[in-house]
């Protein structure tokens, strides 16, 4: 349901500054109160600060993510949500990876590509927790409608062999 979420406690594993491996199942439920402009979240580890790694569903049904750390020139790595892209059904179950190696990022929907967005730099740490079906700090918060499984996190660059051994 739209309330149901999973924080996970911080661990030195999920704490990752430089290359980082997202992987979850996904089956969306139909979401008519979210409106143009916002996004699901699926997975999310932030504080309030702004140090953190998420990855989001948009409102046009598209993979968007966001890497982003705290120093002096506020760097934000986005993986914009793209309505050309693959267009992820509602009741369907669908794979999704996210693969950061310190200088790109890599979406994949289903096993295919999705996109690559050219990213450089750190992305933050922070002792904040691990919210599964949820992103945010408790002051705010975007949930996910759905279903979640398989949510598997890597503080290290999974090869496109690795991860495609995560669907069988």
């Amino acid at each position: 349901g739209i309330d149901d979420y999973l924080e996970a406690p911080d661990t030195e594993a999920l704490r990752t500054n430089s290359t980082l491996t997202l992987s979850v199942c996904v089956y969306r439920e139909p979401d008519e109160s979210l409106k143009q402009g916002f996004f699901e979240c699926v997975l999310s580890k932030s504080d309030v600060l702004g140090e953190d790694y998420r990855l989001e569903i948009s409102a046009n049904h598209t993979v968007g993510a966001i890497l982003r750390h705290r120093h002096k020139d506020g760097q934000q790595i986005r993986v914009p949500a793209d309505p050309a892209r693959h267009n992820l059904d509602v009741k369907k179950w669908v794979h999704i990876v996210l693969v950061y190696d310190g200088h790109l990022v890599h979406t994949y929907v289903d096993g295919q590509r999705d996109k690559t967005v050219m990213a450089a730099g750190g992305i933050g740490i922070t002792d904040a927790p691990l919210n599964i079906g949820r992103c945010g700090n408790g002051s705010w918060h975007y949930g996910f409608t759905g279903r979640l499984d398989d949510v598997l996190i890597w503080n290290r660059a999974l090869t496109e062999v690795e991860h495609m051994r995560q669907r069988i």
